[in-house]
């Protein structure tokens, strides 16, 4: 039975990379210089640091100087936009009705985590989270998701993490739950489950837990 989902956030429950694009985009024209949105997009799916660091030796500026105009830009964008993914609220509330729980471990700060979470009034879904400034290593360390299932007395055996990038998916598996890569980009993926529309996968665990 899955009773325990430990969710990624960016990507994952929020359709958050195209506001991310768009703020590098942004940031990049500040200096006059101009990006592929395609090539950006794909870099921000890596992560935030990643897509910093390529862009700053790209264009010769700092990572400092492109973060600070990122976040310049990202912070004026409406959160109203940033919106849920398609099927993560009534996953969650079908796990929240079995008794179960809902858990985050993101990358994201957690005042922009509690922010996300609040505009879109989802945040009695979520038990508890682990974001990118509570001092645990980035995943694909497993660290803070173990830090997760250990405060929350989560059963690992009844436990999925549910993520889109293959470093989600390792830190799942070095933690010893099962795991969802969601997005389906193409590649192999050691993933137990593998999922384009989290509605499927809500309805693959309601098939499971009948079992």
């Amino acid at each position: 039975m899955i009773k325990y989902l430990i969710w990624d956030l960016d990507g994952t429950l929020f359709d958050t990379y195209p506001a991310f694009t768009d703020a590098f985009l942004e940031a990049l024209n500040d200096f006059q210089y101009s990006a592929d949105p395609e090539w950006v997009l794909s870099l921000t799916k890596v992560n935030f640091s990643h897509c910093a660091s390529v862009l700053a030796s790209h264009f010769h500026l700092t990572e400092e100087e492109v973060e600070n105009a990122f976040w310049r830009h990202y912070l004026a964008m409406p959160l109203e936009t940033q919106v849920l993914m398609p099927g993560a609220k009534d996953l969650c509330e079908y796990i929240v009705g079995l008794g179960g729980m809902n858990v985050i471990v993101t990358h994201r700060d957690r005042p922009s985590t509690i922010d996300l979470l609040g505009t879109h009034g989802v945040e009695a879904l979520f038990a508890d989270f682990i974001a990118g400034d509570d001092g645990y290593p980035m995943k694909p360390d497993p660290g803070g998701v173990e830090v997760i299932i250990e405060r929350n007395r989560i059963d690992k055996e009844q436990a999925l993490l549910v993520g889109d990038r293959d470093m989600d998916i390792e830190a799942g598996l070095a933690s010893g739950v099962r795991t969802c890569l969601f997005g389906l980009r193409g590649g192999p993926s050691s993933a137990d489950y593998l999922v384009d529309d989290l509605n499927k996968l809500r309805d693959m665990i309601r098939e499971e837990n009948r079992l």
